[in-house]
């Protein structure tokens, strides 16, 4: 995933992309407690899920945007 950011970057100069990678479960208060610690709000964020049964109810997310 760093390359994928890395040549992003040389292609959208103007553009500021931050990768986080976190182990852990993905889960609705995970976001929170990292949207608080990088000062984004959830409506603000974009995560990679590998399947879309990890979204069990939608709203829990905060306004996430999820891309399967």
């Amino acid at each position: 995933m760093p390359q994928i950011r890395e040549e992003i970057d040389k292609e959208y100069r103007d553009l500021h992309i931050d990768l986080l990678l976190v182990r852990g479960k993905l889960s609705p208060s995970l976001l929170q407690v990292l949207g608080k610690r990088v000062g984004v709000p959830l409506n603000y964020m974009f995560i990679s899920s590998a399947t879309a049964t990890l979204v069990e109810d939608l709203a829990d997310w905060g306004g996430v945007r999820i891309v399967a």
